[in-house]
């Protein structure tokens, strides 16, 4: 049995000969960053351009985490495996809120690019808030529920302690349709509006450069990596 894990650099590289109809050479951006160290702003887009990348990024696999769990949920299985409910939404929430919230040295997203449409924007508050009152804090008891019950008998006599956990949704102002679709408009947001505007700066300025025909010239004389081998 064959257990080598799928070369996606290979892939990736196939897929965009195939796309053009023609072999290429590949040059990272890293490296290219490397050519003009002291270019701090093709430095500053570059690293913006890598981190609006890792939003889209983010935002597919909510996309894909939510779409699997509903379909669990569909078919009756979330019954027997409830963890995996909650395992879901904490993922799915954690990895739309993130980029919301102020990171040191990585783009933050605005609630404006929801453009005062009131009901997305209630939407997205709701689960940044679950986000840091439960997930992160758990400042108020949303996921699951804990109850603590004392047990007598008929007589009066006390017999024990008894807690009674429950893995639920205990709120109703959002469920994981209500954040797949907020998962769905950032990311086409993101993936239609700003890497392309954030791509064609940083192609605009980087060719602008006085010697930028260099990195064609090295792109060209690399070898790059496919299944292992140097062609």
């Amino acid at each position: 049995m064959n257990n080598k894990a799928p070369d996606f650099k290979f892939t990736a590289f196939t897929s965009i000969e195939e796309k053009f109809s023609t072999s290429c050479k590949f040059i990272e951006l890293d490296k290219i960053i490397g050519f003009y160290s002291d270019d701090k702003k093709l430095t500053k887009i570059a690293k913006k351009l890598k981190d609006y990348w890792a939003i889209k990024r983010d935002l597919k696999k909510c996309d894909n985490l939510i779409g699997e769990v509903l379909m669990a949920q569909r078919d009756g299985r979330l019954m027997c495996h409830p963890h995996l409910f909650s395992a879901g939404w904490f993922h799915s929430v954690v990895l739309y809120a993130r980029w919301f919230k102020s990171t040191e040295n990585r783009p933050t997203l605005s609630q404006e690019i929801f453009q005062n449409d009131d009901k997305l924007i209630a939407t997205h508050l709701f689960f940044v808030s679950l986000r840091d009152k439960y997930i992160a804090h758990f400042q108020e008891e949303i996921m699951g529920n804990t109850e603590i019950f004392l047990s007598f008998e008929m007589t009066g006599r006390f017999l024990e302690i008894c807690p009674l956990t429950t893995e639920i949704f205990v709120s109703q102002q959002g469920d994981l349709y209500d954040l797949s679709r907020l998962v769905k408009f950032v990311f086409e947001y993101v993936s239609d509006d700003v890497i392309p505007k954030t791509e064609e700066a940083m192609l605009d300025y980087l060719f602008s450069l006085p010697d930028s025909g260099r990195i064609h010239e090295v792109a060209q004389s690399k070898d790059f990596y496919r299944s292992g081998t140097s062609l």
